[in-house]
């Protein structure tokens, strides 16, 4: 949902948009509503499946991209509490930094040891700029040039 981009978040008609083209082939409709009823009929006749919703900004974003059906999973993250969710049925977990050497051990798992061990510096940076958040840690390690080769992510950052 693109709640941190610079851009700004990615609109609900884009997401639906987005989600529509993964289910059904074709370009979607135009109008925000037809979109949305689309939506609601491909997910209420699928099998259950599961949806992330990644960086959400605000509830009705989030209600707009729901399946219409029970059964499917959806995964939501947002940088702020959506409480409104919850009237939906929603649980609530809140994932907060990992201590510094829980940190570099998971950055270890996902980019190799021996890289980190080749860069400290630059592990303890990115360390440090993903604020040791998991899932921070994580995108960065796999959006690296090399996941296992090359130079530490944080290593090429200005």
């Amino acid at each position: 949902m693109r709640g941190g981009e610079p851009d700004g978040p990615l609109p609900a008609r884009a997401a639906l948009g987005q989600l529509l083209r993964s289910v059904r082939p074709g370009p979607p409709p135009a109008d925000p509503q037809e979109r949305a009823s689309w939506w609601r009929s491909e997910t209420a006749a699928r099998a259950p499946m599961c949806l992330l919703l990644d960086n959400a900004v605000n509830a009705a974003a989030v209600h707009a991209c729901l399946p219409a059906a029970s059964g499917h999973l959806v995964l939501v993250t947002s940088r702020i509490p959506l409480v409104e969710l919850g009237a939906d049925g929603a649980f609530f977990h809140q994932v907060g930094p990992l201590p510094p050497d829980a940190a570099h051990q998971y950055l270890a798992v996902r980019a190799g040891e021996e890289r980190l061990r080749a860069e400290p510096r630059a592990a303890s940076q990115l360390i440090h700029l993903a604020a040791g958040l998991p899932a921070a840690l994580s995108l960065t390690a796999a959006h690296s040039p090399s996941t296992r080769n090359g130079p530490c992510p944080a290593s090429s950052m200005h």
